[in-house]
């Protein structure tokens, strides 16, 4: 017998038809409007009591929070998160600052939501037949280097690297630099890895254009206001923007966000903002290639790129005023560790609530302070109070001078990079039965808020996130911070110290760490200290083993074509292989700095290239070379450059 839906179809047509007289309804109506988004800021709120704690992936921890003290005025904080995250509807802007706990919640869902998909559904290794292994030394010079050769037909994936402080003393910016690469700590060591002697304003600016296309990428902004407008802090901690971010930084007008510049119609000069509002044919010229360059979006979107050229005026007004330089200087304290990774699925730097996506690529720092001594741990106290430590047994003990007042210091801990978590463990011990300790954050010292408080006895374990007194979400980000710890025992003020360790994690950018290449691998140390000693650690895995790499093609004479000239070359092993691909490279320089045009480092799977006589000018020299590969394997070794010289008839 056919069943009969119709009631149930209707009761779904009447359903849709009341939902949306309601939204309807409720964006027509300010006051409902109002009260709607008032009410779900405050299920916000309770969510955000619920805290993944990313750093042990096997439990999610529930915060234990004393309501009570929060009741008197949980409707006064509703209303002022409220206006934070609502300020279009009317209520008033000068309120007062209700305290980091409660303005990271949007953010902080976000990313809580994604790393409890990544615990029920961790991906597992992608590698077939790959071997981790780790390169370790022991270094105690100030400047040392040694070599390290790895296979030249192995994919080279880095993973990790540490450098741990094992000596005495605070070590003054410890670097590791590999093959001379990655230099990127100063604006200073940036441009010097960029420029080279000799160098014409045109050929900086085209060096400066190539060296962006291969470390930034296009995505959106982590923040707004300077924040990435400062080049260490682009390079080095993001890698990431948009167009103005690049352009800002380098004072350059060349597309690294689309691997694109433009030529005047002579094919000589480079065009500038107002060739291309006067003439946009420049710009759809590029985009009308029949091969594959490294652009594919530029070519999608040509339209729209054109359309940012639509003015001739002077735009330097809308540069915001830059911040102050920044550097990647910091210091290891004794029994510290810096730890990079290439890859990271946790918190990220993100302005406004949902105002950024997780960036498709981005890396993590983490330091881990972990002192065992006295003297360590004195040496990192900024602001003690009534407090005296010393060593015994392999412990620290710590004393109140006066045993009836609290005694408290306080550690302010520096990052070169934008912080994004942090946590703390604290393990003592104490004959009283009544002893205290609390926990304190705050951003600059002045202003503290308690993250942390515990009363016990023998033992007393505390372990705690602070992670949302961050204002990452809302603001931003910090590159310093303090804590402060207050133990009280009235009893006879001490405490035995059995585990004390803090850790900080923050962003930084993958393509600004030192990479381990195929081949021989020249692995630098260097710091500003006299006396060192540090354990460094690579990790990296051997991935997938490589074809042999393809010969040099063997290329023809250009041939005329009517309106074109052909390029075409021929493989010498004739490889039976169907998924062959070959890049193509004409320039007008003989050490190929730069293509002609962006349009000429052409990707393609023929063996064969038409380039129209327009592109090439008369009275001229411009040189071309190829390189084939298989699919998905690295390119083989160019061929050697040919000339072409053009002379009008």
């Amino acid at each position: 017998m056919k069943k009969n839906y119709s009631f149930k179809k209707y009761l779904i047509i009447l359903g849709c038809l009341s939902l949306g007289l309601g939204i309807f309804e409720l964006y027509k109506n300010d006051k409902l409007r109002i009260q709607f988004r008032y009410y779900s800021t405050r299920i916000l709120v309770m969510l955000n009591l619920i805290d993944y704690d990313a750093l042990d992936y096997n439990k999610v921890r529930y915060e234990n929070f004393n309501t009570a003290g929060i009741e008197e005025n949980l409707d006064d904080i509703y209303k002022k998160l409220f206006n934070k995250f609502n300020r279009d509807d009317g209520f008033p802007l000068d309120i007062e600052y209700p305290g980091p706990r409660y303005l990271n919640f949007f953010n902080g869902i976000k990313q809580r939501i994604y790393n409890i998909s990544m615990l029920l559904d961790k991906p597992g290794n992608p590698l077939n037949n790959a071997e981790s292994l780790v390169i370790s030394r022991t270094i105690k010079e100030k400047n040392w280097f040694f070599e390290i050769d790895l296979p030249q037909n192995r994919e080279i994936i880095n993973k990790k690297l540490v450098i741990k402080n094992i000596g005495a003393k605070p070590i003054r910016n410890p670097r590791i630099i590999i093959n001379g690469k990655k230099n990127w700590f100063s604006v200073e060591s940036v441009l010097g890895s960029i420029i080279k002697p000799n160098m014409s304003d045109e050929e900086k600016a085209l060096s400066i254009w190539d060296f962006l296309n291969d470390n930034i990428y296009h995505y959106d902004p982590a923040t707004e206001g300077g924040e990435l407008h400062n080049i260490v802090k682009y390079l080095n901690a993001y890698g990431y923007g948009y167009c103005d971010d690049t352009a800002i930084n380098f004072y350059i007008l060349l597309d690294s966000d689309h691997r694109v510049f433009y030529l005047k119609q002579d094919n000589r000069e480079i065009a500038g903002v107002e060739d291309l509002a006067n003439d946009p044919d420049l710009i759809f010229r590029i985009a009308k290639t029949p091969w594959e360059f490294p652009s594919k979006a530029f070519v999608a979107n040509a339209a729209s790129e054109a359309d940012l050229y639509h003015t001739k005026n002077n735009q330097k007004y809308f540069i915001p005023r830059l911040p102050k330089e920044h550097t990647l200087d910091f210091s290891l304290r004794p029994e510290e560790t810096f730890i990079a990774l290439w890859e990271s699925d946790d918190y990220y730097v993100s302005y406004g609530i949902y105002t950024t996506y997780r960036p498709p690529k981005y890396g993590k720092g983490t330091f881990i302070y972990q002192p065992h001594s006295a003297e360590v741990f004195s040496e990192s106290i900024t602001k003690g109070k009534n407090v005296i430590l010393a060593d015994r047994n392999q412990n620290i003990i710590l004393t109140a001078d006066d045993s009836s007042q609290p005694a408290s210091f306080a550690i302010k801990f520096d990052t070169p990079y934008p912080i994004i978590k942090g946590r703390f463990e604290l393990n003592c011990s104490t004959k009283a039965n009544d002893a205290q300790v609390g926990v304190y954050f705050s951003q600059d010292g002045t202003e503290w808020w308690e993250i942390a408080h515990i009363n016990g006895g023998a033992g007393l374990d505390l372990s705690k996130s602070f992670t949302n007194y961050f204002p990452n979400g809302y603001s931003q980000p910090l590159y310093s911070y303090f804590l402060k710890f207050e133990f009280t025992n009235k009893h006879d003020g001490q405490f035995m110290i059995n585990n004390f360790k803090i850790i900080t994690e923050t962003q930084l950018a993958p393509n600004s760490l030192p990479e381990l290449e195929n081949g021989r691998n020249t692995i630098a140390y260097t710091s500003e200290s006299s006396e060192q000693a540090v354990d460094v650690e690579l990790y990296y895995v051997l991935g997938k083993q490589f074809l042999p790499g393809l010969n040099p093609p063997h290329t023809s004479l250009p041939a005329e074509s009517g309106n074109a000239i052909s390029f075409s070359w021929e493989l010498p092993d004739k490889p039976e292989n169907n998924s062959l691909v070959h890049n193509f490279q004409l320039s007008a320089r003989e050490d190929f700095l730069i293509p002609l045009a962006p349009n000429f480092d052409i990707i393609t799977i023929s063996n064969q290239i038409s380039v129209g006589k327009e592109w090439l000018t008369g009275y001229r020299t411009y040189y071309w070379r190829v390189r084939s590969k298989y699919k998905d394997e690295p390119y083989g070794g160019f061929s050697a450059p040919q000339k072409l010289e053009i002379t009008p008839k």
